[in-house]
């Protein structure tokens, strides 16, 4: 039995006089959820109990009520305790139930990532050993590790820190990113994401720059540098069979739509169709400006491919985003029947809103004759001229920004 210097706040049993399970008096506890203790029951087995649970001198658990859950699990009928003679009231046991959960200072990501290299690294050299035992001479490992080591090391980790396999993969791209910013924001589990998505747009970012360094100057006839609204006599009237585009979604953006439909109207041949993608919280206000130029035709639900979105002032999570149809007059030819739900892969490589390319295929290959033209407004990263340039249609697309039209061409030219 170990007693502490002082005598009077601890007595600790090493595992040869460990106390019966049955004798702990667990009480009404303030935590109730344990989480998953299978990772706690694969160390205990594997390393032993690395920290013995605390209980008041009368066997009331303070602290380790999942490390008893544990030992229970695994059939055990003792284990190891300290015995913490000062709580001797229930305000000392409350307090110490608080602290043994709250003043521990977790793993970080980083933290846990180093850790878990570390860890696979000694797998890697006791694996090599094995491989290489009963042998005389030094021969150089395959390097195939039992199947699942390293998954079962990093989930392990995860696991203890709060973490779910998937997220320690995206706190480990982070980490190897070098991204400075991004690691900055890595300092909790809950932080993943965050750090996650700041590394994403910041390449997405150093990529589109680069990109339009790379193209300044380049030229295309068919990316008109400016406002379509300022820019519209470069279409001619009445000679557009598609357009289809994407305008920004801010609520001083929503009268862009009254603009949209009033080019629309003129630019558009007799059955022309307009397909614009739409914000749910816009869509009402959308409706009525087109409709004063357009005739409606239908609602196209475009399911989002790359998770739902989280809504939080909403409460909404949405899996879904509107896609607006209209028609100059009537639609001519109603026997080439089109679906009315697309789903398209998360495309952002070329502009922070940038929509799939395979939904922009859809509509110009069902809505655009062979002869036809197609017009894009908003051209942002010229998605609508990769799908139009595929289908060996005609395009035409519009974009304030010299730097994103920069952007476009480069990756026109790129797609050939």
């Amino acid at each position: 039995m170990y007693t502490d210097p002082s005598g009077t706040l601890f007595s600790w049993s090493d595992g040869k006089e460990s106390m019966k399970l049955s004798d702990i008096r667990t009480g009404k506890r303030t935590r109730k959820d344990m989480g998953d203790i299978g990772p706690l029951i694969e160390s205990i087995e594997s390393l032993g109990l690395l920290q013995p649970i605390v209980v008041d001198p009368e066997n009331r658990l303070i602290a380790g009520k999942r490390r008893c859950a544990a030992f229970k699990k695994l059939g055990r009928e003792t284990i190891p305790h300290v015995v913490a003679k000062s709580l001797d009231d229930a305000c000392k046991r409350l307090t110490a139930e608080r602290d043994e959960n709250t003043c521990r200072k977790d793993f970080t990501p980083i933290e846990a990532i180093a850790l878990t290299e570390q860890l696979f690294e000694l797998e890697k050299k006791e694996a090599r050993k094995r491989e290489t035992s009963g042998t005389n001479q030094y021969t150089e490992p395959s390097g195939n590790l039992p199947e699942g080591s390293s998954g079962d090391t990093r989930d392990k980790v995860a696991a203890a820190i709060g973490m779910s396999g998937k997220t320690y993969e995206k706190a480990k791209q982070v980490v190897e990113s070098g991204d400075v910013e991004a690691i900055a924001a890595l300092d909790h589990p809950r932080s993943v994401d965050r750090s996650h998505r700041i590394m994403k747009e910041n390449v997405a970012d150093r990529d589109r720059n680069e990109a339009a360094k790379r193209n300044k100057g380049n030229k295309s006839d068919q990316v008109i540098v400016g406002d379509f609204r300022d820019s519209a006599d470069e279409v001619a009237d009445e000679s557009v069979s598609l357009i289809f585009t994407d305008p920004p979604y801010g609520k001083k953006d929503v009268g862009l739509y009254l603009d949209l439909a009033e080019f629309a109207a003129r630019k558009l041949i007799h059955g022309g169709c307009l397909i614009t993608y739409v914000g749910q919280t816009q869509l009402p206000l959308a409706v009525q400006h087109m409709g004063s130029h357009l005739r409606y035709w239908w609602t196209i639900c475009c399911q989002h491919s790359g998770g739902a979105q989280m809504m939080n002032k909403l409460g909404i999570r949405c899996h879904w985003k509107p896609m607006l149809w209209y028609v100059k007059g009537t639609r001519v030819d109603v026997s080439n029947v089109v679906s009315d739900v697309v789903t398209g892969d998360r495309e952002k490589q070329y502009h922070d809103w940038q929509q799939s390319e395979s939904e922009a295929g859809y509509w110009i290959d069902k809505l655009c004759p062979k002869d036809g033209l197609v017009v894009d407004p908003f051209f942002g990263g010229g998605t609508t001229g990769v799908a139009a340039t595929r289908l060996n249609r005609r395009w035409v697309g519009f974009e304030i920004d010299e730097q994103q039209a920069d952007i476009a061409v480069g990756r026109l030219n790129e797609s050939g």
